[in-house]
């Protein structure tokens, strides 16, 4: 009797698992096609089903997407054992069942919580962006006034013996300084549709493992976290943290995570904060313009303010010393067909905020 039970148990389980995800699969096919729908789920079931993940998952300090990862080979070897311990062929199949139906609910979950945020209405829609040309003169234009501001903070900020600056800021310290930064970027720019996350970013225990894959920063929707290495030079941390945090509040896209991120570090209240999303924004047009006017580049780095440029050198240096190209390009290659999968133009994304950031100074 007791076995039945467990085994219509079992039954309805497995039918709701795979009927959950077949339903996403209509629903996300729908959003693809609806930005409105897909603006709709996002802000609405999606940002519970986020925040709800995240409050779960910020009852402990650290990862727990990286506790699971790291356990999940000694994971896969419990599931092989307790299959291969099953007397009969049957049971075998209705255990392994069992499991690709609870596998199956990775895909729900990952399409409420950021695949359909992937079609939603454009941020500069949202915000009411006008258009602008990126071409060299409006490039020239915009990375002037990031420069002006790098240089204005920069005789705040305090530099290492290696050029590098120095944060003095703890991670749970630029995690409430950026979580108060969004909540002004709210109130200015309501149709963002950001409800402000209010929960810390997780430092990732093995963040020396990720700088040589090229990887800042993790957003896991299975638990709602926001992941950061910790192992990058201070000034990308608090433009990384609100990366991550954007992906948290439904900005899906990398361009926009970006453009967001910077947005978000310029209102805050702290130096040092402001500094970083000067810096990082900076940088993307500087490769901006070297892409399209080598001369140009060489005299605007001429001409650099030996702090500001002391502090791209010393990441050149950290970014060498760290680099391993295979498992660079392997990490990018994951990372690309990921982002070509959710409609994208792959890890080229990333450097589209621009395109944004010129918008945002120059739109008519």
């Amino acid at each position: 009797m007791i076995m039945n039970k467990r085994k219509k148990i079992g039954t309805v389980y497995m039918l709701l698992s795979f009927g959950a995800a077949l339903a996403f699969s209509v629903i996300s096919a729908i959003a693809h096609s609806n930005v409105l729908f897909a603006e709709k789920i996002t802000l609405g079931i999606g940002y519970r089903a986020r925040a709800a993940l995240s409050a779960l998952s910020g009852i402990i300090p650290i990862s727990f997407a990286e506790i699971i990862i790291i356990s999940s080979p000694a994971l896969l070897v419990m599931i092989i054992c307790i299959a291969a311990r099953r007397t009969t062929a049957s049971s075998r199949i209705r255990f392994l069942a069992m499991i690709m139906a609870t596998a199956s609910l990775f895909y729900p979950i990952y399409s409420l919580t950021l695949g359909i945020a992937y079609h939603r209405i454009p941020v500069a829609d949202n915000m009411g962006l006008g258009e602008a040309d990126t071409d060299a003169f409006s490039l020239t234009t915009v990375y002037r006034e990031l420069y002006g501001k790098c240089l204005e903070l920069s005789t705040s900020v305090e530099y290492s013996d290696s050029g590098s600056s120095v944060s003095g800021m703890s991670l749970v310290e630029i995690s409430d300084s950026i979580n108060a930064a969004y909540s002004a970027l709210a109130c200015e720019y309501p149709g963002l549709g950001i409800r402000c996350i209010d929960e810390a970013v997780k430092p990732v225990m093995l963040s020396s493992a990720m700088t040589p894959l090229g990887i800042t920063g993790i957003y896991t929707f299975f638990t709602g976290e926001a992941n950061v290495n910790t192992h990058l030079p201070d000034y990308c941390l608090p433009f990384t943290v609100a990366h991550e945090m954007a992906h948290r509040e439904g900005i899906a896209r990398e361009d926009e995570a970006n453009f967001i991120a910077f947005l978000v570090c310029i209102r805050s209240d702290n130096i040092y904060v402001r500094y970083s999303g000067y810096m990082n924004m900076a940088e993307y047009v500087l490769s901006a313009i070297g892409r399209t006017d080598r001369e140009a580049l060489s005299a605007i780095y001429s001409e650099m303010d030996m702090r500001i440029l002391g502090e791209m050198r010393a990441y050149s240096a950290f970014y060498k010393e760290h680099r391993i190209e295979l498992l660079e390009k392997l990490s990018d290659f994951f990372n690309d067909t990921y982002l070509k999968a959710n409609g994208t133009e792959g890890t080229v994304s990333y450097s589209n905020v621009v395109k944004l950031t010129v918008r945002y100074y120059c739109g008519n």
